[in-house]
């Protein structure tokens, strides 16, 4: 597996925008139709959010989306979430259950929370994302950041 990552830290939209073109370039590559092209974005205050769900359906681009923020994804392998919570709660509420965690470097490091908990946090996405109809599947609280992470592990040997 080889994987290209492009960082833009830009709208949704923006980014949406550059996978399909991305995509559009490799068509020539002889093994494009193997490629898979994903975004990862979250709902902070980005205007264009759900314009960029709408682009990325219609174009066929896979999404790993969070709503309200990223750490949300993060906050689910500690426990569950059922109610909707601000971006900046969701921050802080990391931080208490990870002290390594810090806004500033954005970066949630405890290896043994990912390594123990994941399979504990793709059910409890999934569970948010079950009781919802598509026209919620990205509302407050929500993530699609599961269905990535389980697209990049390796099985077990």
């Amino acid at each position: 597996m080889v994987l290209d990552v492009i960082g833009l830290g830009q709208d949704p939209r923006a980014v949406v925008e550059r996978a399909i073109d991305e995509r559009k370039s490799a068509e020539s590559d002889h093994d494009a139709e193997r490629d898979s092209y994903w975004t990862v974005f979250d709902r902070d205050k980005h205007v264009h959010f759900c314009e960029a769900i709408n682009l990325g359906i219609a174009a066929g681009i896979d999404m790993a989306i969070s709503n309200p923020c990223f750490e949300l994804w993060a906050i689910l392998h500690y426990e569950p979430v059922d109610a909707p919570l601000g971006r900046h709660e969701a921050q802080e509420r990391l931080r208490e259950l990870c002290p390594t965690y810090s806004r500033s470097n954005k970066r949630f490091q405890d290896r043994q929370a990912i390594e123990t908990s994941h399979h504990l946090a793709v059910e409890r996405a999934r569970g948010l994302a079950g009781e919802r109809g598509d026209a919620e599947a990205h509302d407050n609280p929500s993530t699609t950041v599961s269905e990535l992470t389980e697209q990049l592990r390796i099985p077990d040997a």
